[in-house]
Parts: C-alpha cells; structure tokens; sequence
C-alpha cells in the first residue's frame, strides 16, 4: 500500500459575507503542484467569541477586475487610503479592519473600516 506523503496544516476557514475582520498576515506563495501565484491573506474575526483561522487566497493575475479577490482588496485599499497606488502595496493592509459586503464568484467587494 503506499504512503501519502504531505502534511496537515492547521484548518483555516474562507472569509464570509457581512463578517468583518483583521488583516493579520499577507504571504507571497506558489502552489506546488500547478505552480499559481497568489497572496494568501491570513485574518482574524472581529468578533470575541470566533477563535477560527481565516484565509483567503488572493490569485496573481497580469489584468485584474476590481470585483476579483485580488482586485477588491486592491480598490478598497486605494479608496480607503486616497491614493491610486496605495492598494498594490500588501505592508498597507496589515492590521486593518475589513467588512465583507460581497463574496460571491465575480462579485467580490470589501470595505476598509480602520
């Protein structure tokens, strides 16, 4: 019989619509197998009673929409923080507060808080 060789990590869930939560971490990562590109953004509930892992996977793309994944984190960060370039930058997200408006495929939409 084989073996399987991976690992587990620790159980992470995906952000939720109309939840609001803090950035806590943004890594840089490339999927082993298919070798995709992406921002993984690690976040934490507002909510006290909410212990859970939250992440989400942000793809790298050349062009965006601003209702993709990436491209709502982008907007938000851009209008939030008045500054058309700002978003692109992921040290600006850290430690901010996000709502979830929409979470939908091709319907993507965050606000910054604080």
């Amino acid at each position: 019989m084989p073996t399987i060789n991976t690992r587990l990590s620790e159980p992470q869930k995906d952000i939720q619509e109309s939840e609001t939560y803090i950035i806590q971490k943004v890594e840089e990562i490339v999927t082993e197998k298919s070798k995709y590109e992406a921002y993984k953004v690690s976040l934490k509930s507002t909510n006290a009673n909410d212990e859970n892992e939250y992440a989400t996977m942000l793809w790298k793309s050349e062009t965006i929409p601003s209702n993709s994944k990436l491209g709502s984190f982008i907007d938000a960060f851009n209008v939030f923080l008045k500054d058309d370039n700002a978003g692109y930058d992921t040290d600006n997200w850290l430690n901010h507060k996000i709502k979830v408006k929409t979470w939908r495929q091709k319907d993507r939409q965050i606000e910054v808080i604080s």
